[in-house]
């Protein structure tokens, strides 16, 4: 049994909210991008030769300017999650004294404290793991690519290799090590 005690930063919950966002849309996010550039390029090369025929190009460049547009918001979405995620902190987290995660052989359980008493729960199966990050100081968890889970490694209790090892065995990748 492992078991973790802290009270969770902003930090940690800009951290997990990122990486799982990241994670629920890795393969679409790719198609979106590679289409927006595909349309990019289009739309140039269709107004380079409206240009050269002299036709209208106020469409064009309305089309033009709307790709670039959403090309601009979509670099732009992890300054909103993240800025999201700070307001669910404040709102939702900050208040509260201790965060409990205890993970067995089969479940993840996390519960919220305040003032010594528990105001939240939440039991994940293991078997729901999709992926898990690992920094310098700590491990995020994510569960059915939605929900997240923070373990701070300077307040773990048990060996943190037998923890990665027990979260290898239920996800069919490695945990991804990030800076």
């Amino acid at each position: 049994m492992f078991e973790c005690q802290f009270k969770m930063s902003e930090e940690d919950n800009v951290k997990g909210t990122l990486y799982t966002v990241k994670q629920q849309r890795k393969t679409s996010n790719i198609i979106f991008i590679v289409l927006l550039f595909i349309s990019l390029f289009l739309m140039i090369s269709t107004l380079i030769l409206d240009i050269r025929d002299g036709e209208n190009i106020a469409f064009d460049v309305f089309l033009m300017v709307l790709i670039l547009a959403l090309l601009v918001l979509y670099f732009c979405f992890p300054i909103l999650f993240k800025s999201s995620a700070k307001r669910v902190y404040k709102t939702n987290i900050a208040d509260k004294d201790l965060m409990i995660v205890k993970i067995d052989d089969t479940k993840c359980d996390v519960s919220f404290q305040k003032n010594g008493e528990q105001v939240s729960r939440s039991v994940m199966d293991l078997s729901t793991l999709t992926s898990c990050i690992e920094d310098d100081e700590r491990l995020v968890l994510v569960f059915n690519k939605q929900m997240f889970v923070v373990v701070r490694k300077d307040s773990l209790t048990g060996n943190l290799d037998s923890l990665k090892l027990l979260i290898q065995k239920y996800m069919n990748k490695s945990i991804v090590k990030i800076k």
